[in-house]
């Protein structure tokens, strides 16, 4: 019983974490193309973009260092490239 109730939270944590992903993943990208963050003359920090801690976090991690997606200045700006 104890098992069931244990698997069904793990499963709803996932979720609930992909979902979080997901929802901070696109607002990233969308607050740094709002702001024309193309390139790294056009780079800004997250504080000019609006973007969160939590976003912050995704973009930090998911999307600079695992993606790719986004790049950082060495002046800690970022934004994305034009491929």
């Amino acid at each position: 019983m104890y098992e069931h109730l244990l698997l069904l939270g793990t499963i709803i944590a996932v979720i609930a974490g992909g979902l979080i992903y997901y929802k901070n993943k696109k607002a990233c990208i969308n607050k740094l193309k709002k702001c024309g963050a193309v390139s790294p003359q056009t780079a800004v920090k997250p504080e000019q973009a609006g973007i969160s801690w939590g976003e912050k976090v995704t973009l930090e991690i998911t999307l600079v260092q695992l993606l790719g997606l986004v790049r950082k200045t060495e002046d800690e700006r970022y934004y994305i490239p034009n491929k």
